[in-house]
């Protein structure tokens, strides 16, 4: 473990990517249901949050990843395959062959402490008809 003592200027940000297979909705029950969290969970209201939040940073995937900040004009298969896995980005051709709806978005440890702590780690969640890739982790 790496321990910093003195100030830290910069804060860490998360890609992710949301594949949801043709005419499936992203919604709040089929979210719960992936990641296997009901409302008697102690975590629910935890996961509940990270679903606004994956809802409210989506954005369409062909031109979030092209105007993305750190994207300096690649395609978006060579700027994939360089902040995640070369999985991801075979997973992601099927999807666009299958008319699937793709997203992209980031999560930052700037916003409030349940965004920190997914943001400070790499996870996938997967369903039957959403799949979810946040390993890339820039912290």
């Amino acid at each position: 473990m790496k321990i910093k003592f003195d100030f830290v200027t910069n804060s860490s940000s998360t890609c992710f990517v949301i594949v949801l297979r043709k005419g499936q909705e992203f919604t709040e029950d089929q979210f719960m249901r992936c990641v296997g969290i009901n409302n008697k969970s102690p975590v629910y209201s935890m996961f509940k949050e990270l679903y606004r939040t994956f809802a409210s940073n989506k954005e369409p995937f062909d031109s979030a990843v092209t105007s993305h900040r750190w994207n300096k004009g690649k395609q978006w298969d060579a700027f994939i395959s360089d902040i995640f896995s070369n999985d991801l980005v075979e997973r992601i051709k099927l999807a666009k062959e299958r008319g699937d709806s793709l997203y992209f978005g980031t999560l930052s440890s700037d916003v409030n402490a349940m965004e920190t702590f997914f943001c400070c780690d790499s996870f996938k969640i997967e369903g039957k008809s959403i799949y979810i890739d946040a390993s890339n982790s820039s912290w």
